[in-house]
This record gives C-alpha cells, structure tokens and sequence, in this order.
C-alpha cells in the first residue's frame, strides 16, 4: 500500500531524477514512480513501487530480446549485477542500508522485471530522506543496467 509518507517520498525522487538530466521523463502513475532514461531503448523503464513486501526499485521491459540481451552480458562478463549497482550507489554517495538481493522474473503484467526491495519503511519513512534515497537507488540502477546487453546506445566509429 501506498503511504502518504512513500507518495511524498516519490514526489522529492521525481524531482531529483529530473534534476538529473539523465532521464526523458518522470512521472508518478498508479502509486508508482515510472522513469524513462534518455539513452534506454524505448520500452525500457525504471521503476519504484510498493508492495506488501516492501519499497521496490525495479527496471522493466516487455521486450524479451532486451531482457535476455542483459542476461546473455552478466553470463558471459560473469558479473554480479548485485555488485554493480551497489558500486553505482556508492558512487552517488548514499551511505545507508543496502537493497535486498536483486530478483529476476516475468511480472504479472507480462514484463520482465529486474528488482531489489529498498531498505525504505513506507509506514514511518522521513520523505525527504526516503524520496533522495529512492532518487540515489533509481541513478544506481540506471548506471548499472544501462551499460548492458542492448540497453547501451550503439557506438558509431
């Protein structure tokens, strides 16, 4: 369920992923936050939501190929798709509580889903400190996801 708290929350991460210039758009729609980066493949997006587990952040594509393009890059790179996005979260400076282990799976609304609960309480979070948070968790998955498989623009020589 969505707080009044987790909704200001969105609200300040929207702002400051804005503020990034590193996404076409933000919006927050049906109680999630919904972010377009601006070198990701169309149908790619990051999310936040909440669930009766949690705080999520989340990239999802319908696109199959896109998914497995991911996939197909941690296998053969054998890199720890955990490990990159929290060297990338470091990077932004957050210093508190890491996400929970990233899962992989095909969602009910058929999109493939990369997600990791947050360490963010949506019942007593301070939303200022949780939207900057969110905002630093969504940065850290876009610079990790977005340099894999087909997600990265293609380079001209």
């Amino acid at each position: 369920m969505v707080t009044d708290r987790v909704r200001e929350a969105m609200e300040v991460a929207r702002r400051e992923l804005e503020a990034s210039g590193r996404f076409d758009s933000v919006v927050i729609e049906s109680g999630m936050l919904v972010a377009h980066a601006s070198e990701a493949p169309e149908g790619a997006f990051y999310r936040v939501e909440v669930d009766a587990g949690g705080v999520f952040v989340s990239w999802v594509s319908a696109d199959r190929y896109l998914s497995q393009s991911i996939e197909q890059t941690l296998v053969y790179g054998g890199d720890d798709l955990d490990d990159m996005i929290d060297e990338e979260l470091a990077d932004t400076g957050y210093e508190g509580k890491k996400l929970a282990p990233m899962q992989h799976y095909r969602n009910d609304e058929k999109l493939f889903v990369f997600r990791s609960r947050t360490p963010i309480d949506a019942a007593s979070c301070d939303a200022a400190r949780a939207g900057s948070s969110l905002a630093k968790f969504v940065l850290a998955y876009e610079a990790a996801v977005g340099q894999l498989g087909d997600m990265s623009p293609d380079e001209e020589d």
